[in-house]
C-alpha cells in the first residue's frame, strides 16, 4: 500500500520519481521511477521544502526539479516525500498541493500499519499468556484436587485411631476402684481428659472432612429460601442461643442462588460465632437482614458483642485463624463459609458494627442475576 502511495506521488506531480524516507530505527527508504534522487538518504537529513534543487546536499546530479514535504514516522521519527523530475521548473505548486495531501495519507498509513503489527504482536503475547494461565489453571485444579484427596484420606484415618484412644478411656474408667480414693479420683479425671480430647479432634476431623467437601458440594446451585435456611441453622443451635439468653431477630430474607445445605453450615457458623463472641456484660442481640439490588443480595449479621479488630478482619477467614484464643473454636468454620460462598461465586467479610459489636455480611447472587 505505501508503494501505491510512493507511485501516487509521483503520478499526481508528473515527476520522474518519487521518494519517501523515514529516518527512524531501522531506516525506511522507499523508491519508484526511472530515476534516483540520490544515492543514499543524505539529502534528506538537509532537505527543505524547496521548487527546485539548490543547493540540497546528496541529491543526483541529474536531477533539476525536487519537491520536498516533511513526513512523521509512526513514532515520530523525521521523514520526507519527495518528487523529482530531469527537468527545470516541472513540478508547480499544484504539485506541492498534490504531495502534500498524498504525504498525509501516507502518514495515516505508516500509523495504521505500526498499529497493526503492535496489534499482532499483542495478539502473540496474549495468547501465548492465555496458553500459560490455562496450564497454571490445570496445575491448580491437580493440586486443589490432591490436597481435598489428601485431606479426606488423612482425616479418615484419623477416625480409627481416635475410636481406640476413646474405648481405652472407657476400659481404664472401668478399671478404677469404685471408691472416692484419691487415686481413682485422679484416673476418673484423667479418663473424662481423654474422652474430651478425642471428642475435640473428632469435631477437628469431622469440619476437615466438610471443608475438604465444601468446594464439590457447592458447584450446582438452585434456588434457596434464605428464610428456610437461617430458621433451621436457629433450630440446630437452640440450646446455646437459649443459655446466652441471645435475643435474634430475623427480617424478611431473599431467595438466593445456591444449596441448602452448605449455606445453612454458613449460617450456623456466623450464629455460633456471634455466641461465643458475645460480650461478658451485655444480652446478646443479632439482627439478621438483607439488602437487594440487581444482581446481589446482601445479608448481613449484626451482633452486640466483642467485636473484632480491623487487624484481624482478614485474618479470621483464613484455616485455623481465630480472634481470639481464649474463646472456645477450631479456626475452620469461618474458612469453611469463606469457601462455600466463594464457590457460588459470592464473598464474605465482616465490618466493624455500630456502636459496637461485629456485622458480618455475604454478598450472594440473586436468582435472576445466576439465570
Amino acid at each position: 500500500m505505501l508503494r501505491h502511495l510512493v507511485e501516487l506521488a509521483a503520478s499526481s506531480t508528473r515527476a520522474d520519481s518519487a521518494e519517501l524516507v523515514v529516518l527512524g530505527d531501522p531506516e525506511f527508504r522507499l523508491h519508484v521511477g526511472t530515476g534516483s534522487i540520490g544515492g543514499d538518504q543524505s539529502w534528506a537529513l538537509s532537505a527543505q521544502l524547496a521548487g527546485a534543487v539548490g543547493d540540497v546536499a546528496g541529491v543526483d546530479d541529474r536531477v533539476q526539479s525536487l519537491l520536498v514535504i516533511p513526513v512523521t514516522g509512526p513514532s515520530a521519527e523525521s521523514g520526507w516525500l519527495a518528487v523529482a523530475h530531469a527537468e527545470a521548473n516541472q513540478l508547480s505548486d499544484d504539485a506541492l498541493d498534490s504531495l502534500g495531501r498524498v504525504a498525509t495519507l501516507i502518514e495515516e498509513r505508516l500509523d495504521r500499519t505500526v498499529e497493526r503489527i503492535r496489534l499482532d504482536q499483542l495478539g502473540s503475547v496474549l495468547r501465548a499468556n492465555q496458553q500459560e494461565l490455562k496450564v497454571a489453571r490445570d496445575q491448580l485444579a491437580a493440586t486443589n484436587t490432591d490436597l481435598e484427596q489428601f485431606a479426606y484420606i488423612a482425616a479418615h484415618e484419623l477416625v480409627a485411631p481416635l475410636r481406640s484412644v476413646a474405648i481405652y478411656a472407657e476400659v481404664l474408667e472401668r478399671l478404677v476402684p469404685d471408691d472416692n480414693s484419691d487415686s481413682a479420683d485422679r484416673a476418673r479425671q484423667c479418663a473424662d481428659a481423654i474422652r474430651s480430647g478425642v471428642t475435640s479432634m473428632n469435631q477437628q476431623v469431622q469440619y476437615l472432612l466438610e471443608f475438604s467437601r465444601a468446594q464439590g458440594d457447592a458447584v450446582s446451585t438452585e434456588p434457596v429460601d434464605l428464610t428456610r435456611v437461617v430458621n433451621s441453622a436457629l433450630d440446630t443451635l437452640a440450646e446455646p442461643l437459649e443459655a446466652a439468653e441471645a435475643i435474634v431477630t430475623v427480617k424478611d430474607l431473599p431467595v438466593v442462588s445456591g444449596r441448602e445445605v452448605p449455606l445453612q453450615s454458613v449460617f450456623a457458623n456466623l450464629i455460633k460465632n456471634a455466641v461465643n463472641y458475645r460480650h461478658p456484660d451485655r444480652q446478646l442481640q443479632l439482627t439478621i437482614s438483607a439488602e437487594i439490588s440487581a444482581d446481589y443480595c446482601r445479608i448481613t449479621l449484626a451482633d452486640n458483642g466483642v467485636g473484632i479488630d480491623a487487624d484481624d478482619r482478614t485474618r479470621v477467614f483464613q484455616l485455623f485463624e481465630r480472634a481470639s484464643t481464649t474463646t472456645p473454636g477450631t479456626g475452620i468454620g469461618l474458612a469453611l463459609s469463606r469457601r462455600i460462598i466463594e464457590a457460588y461465586g459470592g464473598e464474605i467479610g465482616v465490618d466493624e458494627g455500630s456502636p459496637h459489636g461485629s456485622v458480618f455480611w455475604l454478598d450472594l447472587p440473586g436468582v435472576n442475576a445466576a439465570a
